[in-house]
């Protein structure tokens, strides 16, 4: 791969390796986003027959990534029926400290943390991990079936019959798609899938509205427009990929979250480097898109923060500033039924400032 070209101030120079950050003051740029929460985002908050229940039943968790120094850690937040978080407490560590992990939430109550860069090596890892939430406790990191191959910045997100893992840098940026069906919770194997003219990038966005899989942004030598659906015909399977309306302007880092038919972009960096907000309504063949329209922006501009869609609410969570300062905040919108997203407010911050984690929103059993 050539060298990335320069944007903005951010770039410093080519990717040769693991070894090499892509951005000197992002120390590795990840897409810090886990835009596959979709076992969970369909799940309705439920308060039961006898009135709200003493546990809370769904749970923002946050994985991995970066802060004063790269962490193993896990964080759970109990999602208030305001869309106000609880406070934070901790949940089992990763085997090691990892950041640029792809995480999703493969079943209600089951999340996946897939990939990463390690801070032992600063290089990346195969290594798949699973855990479960019983009640209020996550319980204890499984190891699944290892991914093909070591990877970072990947997008991951939870499709019919399983996990796909979507693009991402392994030794350079690739386009490689693979997919792992989940049974019974666990992800029992890795198939490559093709990736159908989908271009190389890594710190892109995807999710999945429906049956349809969007990708949009990224970098490969400079941020990219590009824009692509695939909808699903069974399990790990999909029709080729087929282009979309493209983004207002290249952008890389950004974090895409789907809504009741409507697309939601959030934060990255663009050629200025601008970072903005963005909302995308999905035509009515429920395939195209229509066009990219002005939403409401979060305080704070910023990429490799993580978010993360609790309906009718979604949420962005810590990340990097312009000037590489890395945040402890997290802040929440509603989105309305006709897919209107509202203005943003402060909730519980982060226990420390982290970047390039991962997140998923995931459901307790009753």
């Amino acid at each position: 791969m050539g060298a990335l070209a320069a944007f903005g101030a951010l770039l410093t120079g080519s990717v040769a390796g693991w070894s090499c950050s892509l951005f000197t003051s992002l120390d590795g740029f990840s897409n810090g986003s886990l835009p596959g929460d979709a076992a969970s985002v369909e799940a309705a908050l439920d308060s039961g027959a006898d009135g709200p229940a003493a546990t809370p039943k769904r749970w923002l968790v946050i994985v991995g990534g970066s802060g004063v120094e790269t962490v193993a850690s896990t964080w759970l937040a109990p999602i208030q029926e305001d869309g106000q978080l609880g406070a934070w407490k901790a949940g089992p560590p990763l085997p090691s400290a990892r950041t640029e992990v792809g995480v999703a939430a493969i079943a209600p109550n089951a999340i996946a943390a897939v990939g990463g860069r390690l801070a032992a090596t600063n290089g990346g890892t195969a290594e798949a991990l699973v855990a479960k939430l019983e009640r209020d406790e996550l319980g204890a990191w499984a190891v699944q079936a290892p991914m093909p191959r070591e990877i970072a910045q990947h997008n991951l997100v939870a499709v019919p019959g399983g996990v796909l893992s979507i693009a991402g840098f392994s030794s350079g940026i690739i386009s490689d798609v693979y997919f792992g069906p989940v049974v019974d919770g666990s992800i029992t194997t890795w198939t490559a899938r093709p990736d159908t003219g989908l271009p190389r990038r890594a710190l892109a966005g995807a999710a999945l509205s429906g049956n349809i899989l969007y990708v949009t942004g990224g970098i490969d030598d400079k941020p990219m427009v590009d824009s692509r659906s695939a909808r699903f015909t069974g399990p790990g399977t999909y029709q080729a990929f087929t282009d979309v309306t493209n983004l207002p302007e290249g952008r890389a880092g950004l974090s895409l979250l789907a809504s009741d038919r409507t697309l939601i972009v959030l934060g990255g960096v663009a050629l200025e480097p601008s970072v903005l907000t963005g909302i995308l309504p999905i035509g009515d063949d429920g395939n195209d898109v229509t066009s990219w329209a002005a939403a409401p922006s979060f305080e704070t501009p910023r990429q490799t923060h993580a978010a993360a869609n609790a309906p009718p609410f979604v949420y962005v969570l810590g990340g990097s500033d312009k000037n590489g300062v890395t945040l402890d905040d997290v802040q929440v919108a509603r989105v309305s039924t006709s897919g209107t997203l509202g203005a943003w407010t402060k909730t519980t911050r982060l226990p420390s400032a982290l970047k390039s984690m991962g997140a998923a929103v995931l459901t307790a059993p009753r």
